[in-house]
């Protein structure tokens, strides 16, 4: 049996600790040396992040030596390159990465007041999922895919799961998978909770991580194939965390076959 210790975090780097460089307070760590120092400490294996940008991952790549990073951007590497919207859903990885893209999901409504909708929120925005075929031990291969979907318009959800559904079918039948992500929808919503389903048909489980992940909601979810088991799983919540981001991380260790 090998072990793994994964999470998914939400970073958040919002505009204010964007044109900080990530720094808080004066005399206060920056927020990549928090966290960094979070990732050391719990020395995840894998670790997906959403709202993640070019600065913050450039910071964190000289305190991380030990992992590689991985993951495209909305408004891709070019001009927009430094702007802060231009996030990603970047993940770290201590093991043999063989390959890793990063796809496009629908992200525009089809109807006129939704597209508006989406517009006066600040919704309107590009959404991606990185994926990463990684070698977690010699001729052991895992697909990991991490997303970030879109907290309005139930149709753009819709169609997003439907890109998820679409990926996951292709590659469950010959791979096991680890999903991660903020969701954006709770377990009770109808869209979610068939979605939930649909995984458990294609041989995964949701890591049963109780509680809040958001203020009082819960909006980040991890799963993992049924085969494997799960040994520990949580949301780290403490003190040091809680100014890097609205969300809290989450993580499950597990056990998983040798062959």
């Amino acid at each position: 049996m090998g072990r793994l210790k994964i999470a998914s975090f939400n970073v958040k780097d919002n505009l204010r600790n964007y044109l900080m460089g990530g720094t808080r307070k004066k005399g206060q760590q920056s927020n990549a040396e928090v966290l960094s120092s979070l990732v050391k400490k719990e020395n995840f294996d894998l670790l997906g992040t959403q709202e993640m940008t070019v600065r913050y991952a450039n910071r964190l790549k000289k305190q991380l030596p030990d992992y590689r990073f991985f993951g495209g951007y909305r408004l891709g590497n070019g001009v927009f390159r430094y702007l802060p919207q231009n996030e990603s859903n970047l993940i770290f990885s201590k093991y043999k990465v063989i390959s890793d893209e990063t796809i496009p999901l629908p992200f525009v409504p089809s109807f006129l007041r939704d597209f508006l909708l989406s517009l006066r929120r600040g919704a309107l925005i590009p959404r991606i999922v990185t994926c990463l075929m990684v070698e977690i031990s010699k001729e052991n291969y895992l697909w990991v895919i991490n997303t970030h979907l879109d907290y309005l318009i139930k149709e753009v959800q819709q169609r997003q799961l439907n890109v998820l559904r679409s990926f996951i079918s292709a590659l469950s039948a010959y791979y096991p998978i680890v999903l991660m992500g903020d969701f954006n929808m709770e377990l009770n919503d109808s869209l979610f909770s068939s979605f939930v389903s649909f995984l458990t048909q294609h041989g995964m489980k949701r890591v049963p991580i109780q509680g809040s992940t958001w203020k009082n909601k819960m909006l980040d979810y991890l799963f993992v194939p049924q085969n494997w088991k799960i040994e520990q799983y949580g949301i780290l919540k403490n003190k040091e965390i809680y100014p890097l981001s609205d969300h809290f991380p989450i993580y499950v260790e597990v056990s998983y076959p040798s062959s």
